[in-house]
């Protein structure tokens, strides 16, 4: 079995692990493995934890296994584990995203990612959480909590109703029924205030690959920048042998275009790893093979002093920004969080949005609810209960 094909297999498991892990978090929580498991495994948890509260927590030690073997293995956590990087390979197919010939003008702002990783790292020190919002963990378990299920069950769920009614299909349907309601969704159906915003971002970010494959990791994710960074001088490398005839396919084709003009060397910063340019090198060739090398080369990150001065900038404007109170003069009292939040400034700092806890909850989107801007623009998709929706 080729390197790309078992990739392959692992991006499906792994997208079935988090999914499993998703549908048990409901109530009564009853789950042998906790449902937070697979959202420990964002790289940028301990670096924001370790910001906020100068500890190092052994709670998030998922995350600390693919930050130390990114160092060896580069960027694989984008290409064998991460579910919304799974999610942008089935749409770029359907989708037919453009060659690197037709998207290599956008390289150029690679180093976007980079400048929003700074952002976060630098309004972080300042105890603003904007990092919670476009983490690659988070924001996938935020889409399959206010898109994804309630459109998924909705559907399913109307759908095997309405073939009930064929008299000899009754039996069989309602006992396909019986087992839905049993292990997909126990519950009623869930309606989420802000699913319409949250669907609105799902779509751009799918909708990004017509534009260019990957479009997120490439430009986008902060994730994959402290990755990137992390990359620079990794051990196991893409080889290619005297015997390559310079066609010119892993350039054209590669998901990250990470192959520069030159064939033989690799952006470390952002291949992923995903072993496509060895698969679609020609056979009768097959000059591409990978190995460990102990006296690696370095690639440095697309991001310069300038660019590191200008982000600064932006940072400590958009700070003011953040920090502004919007008062809403039809708040009667406070906002109730979660059962057993931290106080309210603590926990819009602490809160990375992934609706883990609307999620679980017992009334299954009516009381606790992805909230909106009442008094600070850091409280969108921040957990609120709403007590005019449930109880």
């Amino acid at each position: 079995m080729s390197w790309e094909k078992t990739r392959r297999i692992f991006q499906i498991l792994f997208l079935i692990f988090f999914v499993y892990l998703f549908i048990n978090a409901r109530y009564p929580y009853e789950n042998a493995i906790d449902s937070d498991l697979f959202l420990r495994f964002s790289p940028l948890i301990p670096l924001f934890d370790f910001i906020s509260n100068r500890t190092v927590s052994l709670l998030f030690w998922p995350a600390f296994v693919i930050i130390i073997l990114t160092i060896f293995l580069g960027r694989f956590f984008c290409g064998w584990i991460c579910p919304l990087g799974t999610s942008l390979d089935i749409t770029s197919k359907i989708v037919k995203s453009p060659s690197n010939k037709i998207s290599a003008k956008y390289s150029r702002y690679r180093y976007l990612k980079y400048g929003i990783l700074l952002t976060a790292i630098i309004l972080a020190f300042f105890s603003i959480n904007i990092w919670g919002y476009i983490d690659p963990l988070s924001l996938f378990n935020r889409i399959l909590t206010a898109t994804v299920y309630p459109v998924t069950t909705f559907f399913i769920e109307n759908t095997l109703l309405q073939l009930t009614r064929i008299p000899f299909l009754e039996n069989s349907i309602y006992a396909i029924y019986d087992i839905f309601k049993d292990l997909i969704m126990p519950e009623e159906q869930s309606y989420l205030q802000q699913v319409f915003l949250i669907t609105f971002l799902f779509i751009i970010i799918l909708g990004l690959e017509k534009i260019s494959r990957r479009f997120w990791c490439r430009y986008l994710c902060p994730a994959g920048a402290w990755l990137g960074f992390l990359s620079q001088i990794r051990f196991f490398d893409r080889l290619v042998s005297k015997s390559c005839t310079f066609c010119n396919k892993c350039l054209v084709d590669c998901k990250m275009n990470a192959i520069p003009k030159e064939i033989i060397k690799t952006n470390k910063t952002e291949c992923i790893q995903c072993f496509h340019c060895g698969e679609i090198c020609p056979p009768k060739i097959s000059a591409i093979s990978y190995r460990w090398r102990w006296k690696p080369y370095h690639s440095p990150v697309d991001f310069n002093k300038r660019r590191f001065i200008k982000t600064t900038g932006i940072s400590m404007a958009s700070l003011g920004l953040l920090s502004i109170g919007l008062t809403d003069r039809s708040a009667k009292a406070n906002l109730i969080r979660p059962p057993g939040s931290l106080p309210e400034k603590e926990f819009l700092d602490r809160c990375i949005r992934c609706l883990q806890c609307v999620r679980i909850c017992q009334s299954n989107g009516k009381c606790l609810q992805a909230g909106s801007i009442h008094n600070k623009l850091l409280e969108l998709w921040a957990p609120v209960a709403v007590m005019r929706e449930g109880y």
